[in-house]
């Protein structure tokens, strides 16, 4: 597997198309954009009057198994009305909170995507979700938070000769 993809881009991918057959978000209202974006791009999905995700992660190294990797994902979703957060957010926290089934359904999208073949899930699940929380300025977006622990198996292919 190439060193450049990396999970949290397999769960991004999965994510849009979930919520693309869960609600009437679609690219078209955001100029073929994917709403979902790291915080350094955000500002670009600011002028659409639709809802759009923020996200960041971090991951822990290999403890036992090399193969074998942890991390966490936040997603921040922010919209116009708490109707909006929380069917979003309804829709991510039961999606991902599934554990191994979580796991076995993003593997199983996933793996349709050739560059995404040789990085499998072994679990997701939620560790929180923070309901609708308004912004700071009068009339300004409300926003939630949902974040994912989960573990993957990957094996890089990466040249560690140094010969």
């Amino acid at each position: 597997m190439k060193p450049e993809v990396i999970a949290p881009f397999m769960l991004i991918d999965y994510t849009w198309a979930i919520l693309k057959k869960n609600t009437d978000m679609k690219e078209s209202d955001y100029g073929g954009l994917v709403p979902i974006v790291p915080l350094s791009e955000a500002p670009e999905l600011t002028e659409y009057a639709k809802p759009y995700i923020v996200y960041g992660y971090s991951e822990t190294p290999p403890t036992d198994l090399w193969v074998r990797r942890r991390g966490n994902m936040a997603f921040v979703v922010y919209g116009d009305s708490f109707h909006q957060l929380s069917k979003i957010t309804n829709v991510l926290s039961y999606t991902f909170d599934r554990a191994d089934e979580a796991a076995r359904d993003v593997n199983a999208f996933t793996s349709t995507i050739p560059a995404y073949i040789g990085l499998t899930f072994g679990t997701i699940q939620v560790s929180f979700v923070q309901g609708g929380s308004p912004e700071e300025t009068e009339g300004g977006r409300v926003s939630s938070a949902i974040n994912l622990r989960y573990e993957y198996h990957v094996d890089y292919d990466i040249n560690t000769s140094a010969l």
